[in-house]
């Protein structure tokens, strides 16, 4: 399908924060191989799986069941060390400050300590509603995360859009009942996706939000 331009009439708008607000893509590869490598894990049977989920899901994942608080907590602290090349995703801070306030929110994998680090060295707005890794009892692709923003943007699922990038990230958003994700990145269009753009750059706020140039998997979702 040719790129095209869409319109979504939408009530609220939630947002993954790594690899669609934050670039930090290049810190999370160095620091996960830096974790596998002290715990004597596998990195090319574990790395594939780590985007957008928590630590502490994956550490459960590979490690037995006493070994996974230390775990977690050593993740944190690598992390938390190399925030100094985390980047803006392009574009993520002049739609953020397009949209009201009260309209927008962000569900995160990450730990509330790291998501601020990140947020803070890239100089993106701090939500009035974030949902972090402390918040929730179960992983994306568990809904739990973007269930919680969602009730307390005091949104229908139904209005509702998220930018995501990460397979498991979309699934929640879905389970969630979600009417549209739009996924941020390169590559094939996949399943759950409404559309696709490479940045936010791409994306704008005018009291709905406007794609331009966007891709996706036929057929798109009537907005």
């Amino acid at each position: 399908m040719k790129p095209s331009d869409r319109s979504f009439d939408v009530d609220a708008i939630v947002f993954d924060c790594d690899g669609v607000l934050v670039d930090s893509n290049e810190s999370i590869e160095r620091s996960w191989r830096l974790w596998v490598t002290q715990l004597g894990l596998d990195a090319e049977a574990i790395l594939p799986g780590v985007h957008g989920r928590t630590s502490r899901a994956i550490a459960a994942e590979w490690l037995q069941p006493d070994a996974v608080d230390a775990a977690a907590a050593l993740m944190e602290d690598v992390e938390l060390s190399d925030v100094a090349s985390v980047r803006e995703v392009p574009g993520a801070g002049a739609l953020l400050a397009a949209i009201p306030a009260d309209r927008w929110a962000i569900v995160t994998s990450g730990t509330q300590p790291l998501f601020a680090a990140r947020l803070a060295v890239t100089g993106l707005p701090t939500p009035r509603i974030a949902v972090t890794a402390e918040d929730v009892s179960r992983s994306k692709p568990d809904p739990e995360g973007y269930t919680r923003a969602i009730g307390l943007l005091g949104a229908d699922p139904a209005r509702v859009l998220v930018f995501e990038d990460t397979v498991p990230g979309m699934a929640a958003a879905r389970a969630a009942g979600v009417r549209w994700v739009v996924r941020i990145g390169m590559g094939a269009a996949l399943a759950d996706e409404d559309a696709v753009i490479a940045d936010l750059r791409q994306a704008s706020w005018t009291g709905r939000l406007e794609l331009a140039g966007a891709g996706g998997s036929p057929p798109l979702r009537d907005s």
